[in-house]
């Protein structure tokens, strides 16, 4: 049996698998169907485990896919594991962790990368000079900083009209 199979006929038997802080397989559910499985879970132990795993890493920004909707990439902080990115929009069919690209080992940025960032906190309207000096200076020297500001620089904002939006005090003159 395919592990793939296996989680699916468990979850349509309404069996849940989770790992214990220890590493070890905690299954709850109906004790009858828990009973009448056990042999075939203890026989893909390693795979579940090992399925488990993966499934429970964490990430920071997921690609979630839609039955009735175009595929939208989710940012989390904390990170979050494949089953609550999955829970956190009730529509989602499927979510696969986005990993950023490596940077060259080189902790300068370029003109192009300093542009998309500030156009990012532009469109997120931060406008305190500080503020931005130090994402700036976070960026130079510090890849993984980096790749994460110019993966929101990157993603796609739909921009509304600021003006109605702003609070009184952020308003332009």
């Amino acid at each position: 049996m395919k592990i793939d199979n296996l989680f699916e006929s468990l979850y349509l038997a309404g069996i849940n698998l989770d790992l214990t802080t220890d590493g070890n397989l905690h299954y709850s559910g109906d004790a009858t169907l828990v009973k009448e499985l056990l042999p075939t879970i203890r026989n893909h132990k390693a795979e579940i485990i090992a399925k488990l795993n993966k499934v429970n890493k964490t990430y920071w920004c997921w690609m979630l896919h839609f039955a009735e909707r175009e595929s939208i990439i989710a940012t989390f902080s904390p990170e979050a594991n494949q089953r609550e990115a999955l829970e956190w929009f009730s529509d989602c069919i499927a979510a696969k962790p986005v990993i950023p690209p490596t940077l060259a080992p080189s902790n300068h940025m370029n003109l192009q990368q300093e542009a998309s960032v500030r156009s990012w906190l532009e469109g997120i309207w931060e406008t305190d000079q500080e503020i931005i000096n130090e994402v700036l200076r976070m960026c130079r020297a510090d890849a993984e900083v980096l790749a994460y500001y110019m993966s929101r620089a990157i993603e796609e904002v739909k921009v509304v009209d600021q003006k109605e939006h702003l609070p009184e005090s952020r308003k332009p003159i």
